[in-house]
């Protein structure tokens, strides 16, 4: 398990509940998981 790891490094934030919940919404609908989305916004943003 420590392997897996190795390469990943946690990102948490607190964030207003009604958002997070409908993020939560949007994704199910979209077949997405939370990671998968973060990665794709971030590799939007660090393509700029």
């Amino acid at each position: 398990m420590k392997s897996r790891r190795e390469g990943k490094k946690t990102f948490s934030v607190l964030i207003d509940k009604n958002k997070a919940e409908s993020l939560d919404r949007k994704l199910q609908e979209q077949n997405k998981t939370k990671a998968s989305w973060l990665e794709e916004k971030i590799d939007e943003e660090l393509e700029k």
